[in-house]
């Protein structure tokens, strides 16, 4: 408070602290969110399969600059999806990180891009209802309030990708192949979204 608007500044130079940090690694393959072979193909599409990143440790070193980022600026969601991504990922805290979630929903209260984070971290952790859940409610907030962009649409095909998943998971086929259809409106050249729904009709 007595920063004032200073605090946001303060925030992005602890962001950039933590990101100039965290290069200092090597890179290595990430652990696969999951193992079928045609979300698996589709996936490496959402996030990169590789990082150049520091050791479990000395990530969990990083994260406290990019929790004083979010106490200064709680409206930087980046900063929130960054922090609760190495939470879940190399710290091996998925609880730490969709409560930190929770706390970025609830001052940006209609960011899907919250939502489909923990969506993504619910379906890695097997937690198929809860993932079903913050995936709805990503679709149901986008675009929130973003312009209706490459990159938008591909956050919301990501989030349908995910859907997919857990309705097949659910033996949910008709559900599955609407949301891989909803795909293909938004990226027409996708054709192996085509070839997934030909595969899942009954």
């Amino acid at each position: 408070a007595v920063l004032g608007e200073a605090r946001i500044a303060l925030g992005g130079y602890l962001y950039m602290t933590a990101d100039q940090y965290f290069h200092r690694g090597v890179g290595h393959a990430t652990d696969k969110a999951f193992e079928s072979d045609f979300f698996q193909r589709l996936r490496s599409g959402a996030s990169p399969s590789r990082h150049m990143h520091l050791s479990r440790y000395d990530v969990s070193e990083m994260l406290p600059w990019l929790r004083l980022a979010t106490r200064l600026n709680p409206q930087d969601v980046e900063t929130y999806l960054v922090a609760a991504f190495w939470l879940a990922k190399e710290s091996g805290r998925p609880d730490l990180a969709v409560g930190l979630l929770t706390e970025a929903q609830a001052e940006n209260p209609f960011d899907y891009r919250i939502q489909l984070e923990k969506g993504r971290i619910r379906l890695k952790q097997k937690e198929y209802r809860a993932a079903a859940i913050a995936l709805d409610t990503a679709l149901a907030f986008w675009p929130s309030g973003f312009p209706d962009n490459k990159d938008t649409r591909f956050d919301k095909a990501s989030a349908l990708l995910y859907r997919a998943l857990v309705n097949e998971l659910s033996g949910e086929k008709e559900a599955a192949i609407t949301r891989l259809s909803e795909i293909l409106l938004l990226f027409p050249q996708r054709h192996e979204i085509q070839d997934r729904i030909e595969v899942t009709i009954p």
